[in-house]
């Protein structure tokens, strides 16, 4: 439980980063708001990952935030202005190429895949001896006298 705390707080602050934006005004009101907002963001990102993440009991790893990335550039986008949403574009790229990346893997490699889990068949099963006590019996057991 304590890993599943520590991983929707450690998304929840790295989302909260690319969301909010950081303007170029640095008088203490807006520092304030900024501060505020990024931590509301941090605490409800972090709940509805620790949600997601606790009602569908996912694998969490790096690999299932891909459509969590993708939203979280896209609204960093639209909240950003000026040089900061030109940067948050070259991350959205950056996130939509991993998406397309980790949703196109299983095409690539499934060949691979396929004969790796291949079982070995065998066509025809042994017959059972019945004159035979099998070794796993003991003997009181088994009729031997």
């Amino acid at each position: 439980m304590i890993n599943l705390l520590l991983f929707s707080l450690v998304v929840g602050i790295i989302s909260a980063i690319i969301i909010v934006p950081f303007g170029s005004k640095e008088n203490g009101e807006a520092a304030f708001n900024r501060i505020g907002a990024l931590s509301g963001a941090v605490i409800l990102i972090g709940l509805f990952t620790f949600l997601i993440y606790y009602l569908t009991n996912l694998d969490r790893n790096w690999t299932s935030l891909w459509a969590m990335l993708l939203a979280a550039t896209i609204l960093g986008i639209i909240f950003a202005t000026g040089k900061e949403r030109s940067i948050k574009v070259v991350l959205f790229l950056a996130a939509l190429s991993v998406s397309a990346f980790i949703l196109s893997a299983p095409l690539f490699n499934a060949d691979q895949k396929y004969e790796a889990v291949e079982m070995d068949q065998q066509v025809e099963i042994k017959a059972f001896d019945e004159t035979k006590t099998p070794a796993s019996v003991p003997p009181q057991f088994a009729g031997i006298k």
